[in-house]
Parts: structure tokens; sequence; C-alpha cells
């Protein structure tokens, strides 16, 4: 009897999204009308879209 050959189960890898974010301009002078804009993105580099991700970012305060 020959010996069955196992068959591959497949897997799926799942990447974690990588988050990053930038201030423009990366840096202001102080004052009432300093202003600057706050970007964050979220890269999903996984096979599957990704869904109800949440993150927080504690700013300082200023």
């Amino acid at each position: 009897m020959p010996t069955p050959t196992p068959t591959p189960t497949p897997t799926l890898a799942l990447t974690a999204p990588t988050f990053a974010k930038a201030f423009s301009p990366t840096s202001v002078a102080a004052g009432p009308t300093a202003k600057t804009t706050l970007t964050y993105t979220i890269t999903n580099t996984a096979a599957l879209p990704l869904t109800g991700l949440s993150f927080s970012d504690l700013l300082p305060a200023g």
C-alpha cells in the first residue's frame, strides 16, 4: 500500500499594518498664529483589507 502524500494546508500570514505620523512644517515659532498639520498614515501590506482599526496618540500639551 503506498504512503499517502500529505496535502499542504494553506496558511494566511497577516502582516501588521505600519503607522506613521508627520508634522508639516516640522517646526513652528511659538505664538497664537502658529499652525502645523499632523498627518497619520496607516499602511496595510496584507493580502486582505483590514477593518475596525483604531489607535491613539497622546500629544503633549501646548
